[in-house]
């Protein structure tokens, strides 16, 4: 009765009669009450739902796989709606170390930030602390009120009585921004007295870039004025150049000293480097008897060298490294796979090979396999090569095919953003895959 009582009054605009109104508003009453007691069945089951019984420490565990490393401004108002979510999850994340030892700024204030990076790291407990600053670009050092001045200050105070941190990483606009950090640390160090060794001097691992060109009368050696004012003590060092000198091809002797006080004793070296031919490299190899990861960084610039006797010199002797068990070349083009040519790894486990998405050369018939084995074979490391990774490339299918097969002491190959393109231009990864599957571990990402 109550749905041809609700019908006939929803189609027309017949006034009810009160019968009829108390019908429909009993119905709507039971519909009301069953939607209110689903409700409450709905909250039953939210309250006793598992999520609720993972313990807290999971939950930690969870978040500190939701959010990166070192957090930045963004990362860190991301932690902060998680934490915003309910208190279990706030003790959740004050409860994981990992989510307070890495830090990233670029806005960095003498007086207030200092507290609260401090404040920061002591979340961390014992875990190994990473500090990342960025400093804004300017071009107005010398003015009083530059930010220059400022960030020097403060980039002093942490490096002279600050937490005691793992690694610390630094961006420069110019040259003359790291010269002015470098006396700001003398002059705090003098002024407060601070007891030996300083956060500075107990750095480990210390990564270096400038985001200006700068060659200056003041300067005439740059590169001696960076290397002789590196933290003392580190092991692992990344000197990214790219932009920190005009680029020369090739690049001058005088800008070619790399001290051997400080790469005799690193373990890990990343370079990023654009001058032309291989001086820098050989002075900057000489002395890493001790490095066991190395990364060229290539920053999609080109790299070639002229064909002279010093180039063809090394070129067939090979510039011993003599206990790096990992060569990574970072974004690529495939004309710097030359660099090959200069190396030797006698101890080699791990080559990673990343090509640069703005290689401007498309054809596909270039050579892989003659540079790649030619390496392995100067080297005398086929017994010790377990691992070979390429990535983001377009290659002909039996170029690939020919690389790996002539790496019979490679066990694990990663294929991460490779096209292997076959006669007809079609993909042909997968068959590469299975022929090599029998023999090899391959990881396609």
């Amino acid at each position: 009765m109550y749905q041809e009582t609700s019908e006939s009054l929803q189609s027309s605009n017949i006034v009810s009669k009160s019968c009829e109104a108390a019908s429909v508003q009993m119905q709507f009453n039971g519909i009301t009450f069953k939607t209110r007691l689903q409700l409450d069945q709905r909250r039953q089951k939210t309250m006793h739902s598992p999520v609720r019984h993972v313990p807290t420490e999971i939950l930690g565990e969870i978040f500190k796989l939701a959010l990166p490393t070192v957090l930045d401004r963004d990362d860190r108002e991301d932690r902060t709606n998680i934490q915003l979510v309910s208190k279990r999850w706030n003790e959740a994340c004050l409860l994981v170390h990992r989510l307070h030892n890495g830090l990233s700024l670029t806005d960095l204030d003498q007086t207030v930030s200092y507290d609260k990076i401090e404040n920061w790291f002591k979340r961390a407990g014992n875990v190994p602390k990473s500090l990342e600053i960025a400093m804004p670009y300017h071009n107005d050092c010398d003015n009083v009120n530059s930010i220059c001045r400022s960030f020097s200050a403060a980039v002093a105070t942490l490096m002279a009585k600050g937490t005691v941190l793992e690694k610390f990483t630094l961006e420069c606009a110019v040259l003359p921004c790291f010269q002015r950090i470098v006396s700001s640390l003398s002059e705090t160090i003098d002024n407060i007295q601070a007891p030996r060794p300083i956060p500075w001097e107990r750095l480990r691992s210390f990564g270096l870039r400038f985001t200006k060109v700068t060659t200056s009368d003041d300067s005439p050696d740059p590169l001696t004025t960076i290397l002789s004012n590196l933290p003392p003590n580190i092991v692992s060092l990344e000197l990214y150049l790219r932009d920190t000198f005009e680029a020369r091809d090739p690049a001058p002797e005088s800008l070619c000293y790399f001290p051997p006080a400080i790469f005799q004793q690193l373990t890990s070296l990343t370079l990023l480097c654009n001058w032309g031919g291989p001086m820098w490299l050989v002075r900057a190899l000489e002395h890493c008897v001790n490095v066991e990861s190395l990364t060229l960084d290539f920053e999609d610039s080109p790299w070639s060298y002229e064909d002279d006797a010093d180039a063809d010199r090394y070129r067939r002797s090979g510039i011993l490294i003599p206990n790096v068990r990992t060569l990574r070349l970072r974004d690529a083009f495939a004309l710097a796979m030359d660099v090959l040519d200069f190396l030797k790894a006698p101890k080699l486990a791990e080559l990673d090979i990343h090509f640069s998405t703005d290689d401007p050369v498309v054809d596909l018939e270039w050579q892989l396999a003659t540079p790649v084995h030619a390496f392995v074979g100067r080297s005398g490391c086929d017994e010790t090569l377990r691992c070979f990774r390429l990535r983001n490339v377009e290659i002909d299918a039996g170029e690939l095919l020919d690389t790996l097969n002539g790496l019979p002491g490679v066990t694990h190959v990663t294929l991460e953003g490779v096209e292997a393109t076959g006669p007809d231009d079609d993909s042909d990864t997968g068959s590469i895959v299975d022929q090599l599957s029998a023999h090899k571990t391959i990881e396609l990402l």
